[in-house]
């Protein structure tokens, strides 16, 4: 069956008020470009569509690749919003739509204690579902901004005629701000399997992420990590072994982790012409590009170290492109080092194991009562039982008789 993109099948006739249109399609199925080839010709002023996306790297991708269509936010547009003062169409053009952040227009929303909808007929939400998953990063005040758009928003489709629609790959946390009656799912389970979707040459399950970085295969890979520091440390695992060129980028804003010269170039890179630079064979990633990048130049193997799916669907998805093969973690991945295995593990040694085994989700090491669920399910290790069959959880000597916390099965771990 042939593969469709969003914009060849017929949605703006379908998009309702007083509701959350919800557009559930793969990444590469053409979310944005619909919102060019469709959308934006439904109108009859640009400016009656804001675009909202989640982070500032996939704002300027969008302005970089749009800006016939599409303008970054000025004051102007504020006081169109709030209906203060005449605004200067020069600078807010008719012909141009406003593109920002969820936190620059959270933040708008607050300085004016509330925000107008001026002449808006259409507000599109790109990566829905991080406006509810950045709720839970940064400091408290933040969060709280965060929160008042997403009540702003509500107040949008229950009180005025504006078409809301969300875009998303991984719609699951959309739902936790929005009930199912106020969600209206726009496309059939038909048309969703019909849309164009990324494709993987083999799709690999490992345990180990550190047998995996030092037997990387030959060709251009890109490897998303959610934090800074596991990036620092695959790096050094990688050149241990790998004469290959490895290079990392994160936030631009990141204030702890201030980028290289270097790394600002092949951030431009990828913002203005969605490449690699050549020279480079390995680029990793972090949690600040999970979404909103994109990557058009080759490459050939894409590995994720993330047991969420969403979080793997995502990684994938920065790469546009079909790749030879894509690397994720086994759903009971866990290596836990020798050190650990056979001997009592009491508070402090339970906080070290969370450590070392490193398993993350959705960007966060979890830990030791997550490891304990999947030391449970693992084909690898189990716990051993005492003879009331019970756990065993601390060393306890019994005239001779020892028992312990972990054991090891006999199997090998790849």
């Amino acid at each position: 069956m042939k593969e469709l993109f969003l914009s060849q099948i017929d949605i703006v006739s379908r998009l309702k008020p007083h509701g959350v249109n919800l557009i559930y399609a793969p990444v590469g199925s053409g979310k944005t470009s619909w919102v060019n080839d469709k959308l934006i010709k439904s109108v009859d002023s640009n400016r009656e569509i804001l675009y909202l996306i989640d982070t500032t790297a996939g704002r300027d991708q969008i302005i970089n690749d749009n800006h016939d269509l599409v303008t970054n936010y000025s004051d102007q547009w504020e006081l169109w919003m709030n209906g203060n003062g005449r605004p200067t169409w020069g600078a807010f053009p008719e012909n141009r739509v406003p593109v920002m952040t969820f936190s620059k227009l959270a933040w708008a929303i607050k300085r004016n204690d509330g925000l107008g909808t001026g002449g808006l007929k259409h507000i599109v939400l790109d990566e829905c579902q991080n406006l509810k998953i950045f709720q839970k990063y940064g400091n408290k005040e933040d969060e709280n901004v965060l929160k008042l758009l997403e009540h702003w928003i509500k107040f949008v489709i229950r009180n005025t005629n504006i078409k809301v629609t969300a875009l998303s790959a991984t719609p699951r946390q959309i739902s936790k701000m929005f009930p199912e009656n106020d969600l209206h799912h726009v496309l059939t389970e038909e048309e969703k399997a019909s849309l164009k979707t990324l494709k993987n040459g083999f799709s690999k399950n490992y345990v180990s992420i550190k047998n995996i970085l030092s037997n990387l295969p030959n060709g251009k890979i890109v490897i998303y990590t959610a934090h800074i520091g596991k990036m620092k440390e695959f790096c050094e695992i990688i050149k241990a072994r790998d004469n290959r060129n490895v290079e990392m980028i994160w936030s631009r804003n990141n204030e702890k982790h201030e980028l290289s010269e270097r790394q600002r170039e092949i951030w431009n890179s990828i913002l203005t012409k969605a490449i690699i630079p050549n020279d480079i064979d390995i680029l990793m990633f972090n949690a600040a590009c999970l979404t909103g990048v994109n990557i058009k130049s080759p490459v050939d193997y894409v590995i994720v170290h993330d047991s969420d799916e969403d979080n793997q669907i995502q990684a994938r998805g920065r790469v546009r492109s079909d790749v030879k093969g894509l690397y994720v973690p086994r759903g009971d991945y866990i290596v836990i080092p020798d050190k650990f295995i056979g001997h009592p593990l009491y508070k402090a040694e339970k906080e070290e194991l969370a450590k070392a085994a490193n398993v993350i989700v959705d960007g966060h090491m979890k830990k030791f009562s997550y490891i304990s669920k999947s030391i449970r399910n693992s084909r690898f290790y189990c716990f051993e039982l005492t003879k009331s069959g019970k756990e065993a959880h601390r060393n306890r000597e019994k005239g001779k008789d020892l028992t312990y916390h972990i054991i090891k099965k006999q199997e090998k771990i790849v």
